[in-house]
C-alpha cells in the first residue's frame, strides 16, 4: 500500500532517478470509474453548455481529412480488422441486445424533434393529400406520393 491507500499492481519506474509511478490493480481502477459515474456525467453536461464553438461547423470544415482517414482505414485493411474483432455473431448480439435501453432513451430524449418534424412533413404534405387519395389508379397514387414526399425539405 502507498500513503493514499492504492493498492498497488503494477510498479513502473521512471527514466529519471527517484521517480516511480503506481498504478492500481485493474478491478480498482474498473470500481472507481463506476463510481464516478454520476458526476462524470454532470462534468460532462457541464462542459457541453459550456462550449462556445459549433461541432457540426468543426466537422463539416475536416471532411476531407475524415475522407481521407476513412480511405486510409479501408485501403490499408484496418478498418476490416477492426470490424471482425468482435468475435463470433453471439458476442456481437450479446452486446448489441446489452445496450438496447439507449434505443428508448434516445426516442424518449427527442420525443419533441420528431413531433416538429412530423409536423412540418404533414403541413408540407397536405396540399398534396388530396389529388393523391383521389387517384383512382392505385400506382399513380403511390407515384404521385413518392414524388411529393421526395420533394420535401427539412426546414
Amino acid at each position: 500500500m502507498d500513503g493514499y491507500g492504492l493498492r498497488e499492481h503494477f510498479t513502473y519506474v521512471d527514466a529519471r532517478p527517484g521517480e516511480v509511478m503506481h498504478v492500481v490493480d485493474a478491478a480498482t481502477a474498473a470500481q472507481r470509474w463506476q463510481q464516478s459515474a454520476g458526476t462524470a456525467q454532470q462534468r460532462f453536461t457541464d462542459g457541453v453548455n459550456a462550449t462556445t464553438k459549433d461541432p457540426g461547423q468543426a466537422a463539416a470544415a475536416a471532411q476531407n481529412k475524415m475522407l481521407v482517414g476513412v480511405q486510409n482505414a479501408v485501403n490499408s485493411g484496418y478498418w476490416a480488422r477492426r470490424v471482425q474483432e468482435g468475435g463470433a455473431l453471439s458476442n456481437w448480439k450479446a452486446a448489441t441486445v446489452a445496450k438496447a435501453n439507449n434505443y428508448a432513451t434516445g426516442i424518449n430524449a427527442s420525443g419533441n424533434k420528431y413531433q416538429a418534424g412530423y409536423t412540418n412533413f404533414w403541413n408540407y404534405m397536405t396540399p398534396y393529400y388530396q389529388s393523391i387519395i383521389s387517384n383512382p389508379d392505385p400506382k399513380g397514387r403511390m407515384n404521385a406520393w413518392f414524388d411529393a414526399a421526395s420533394a420535401y425539405q427539412k426546414p
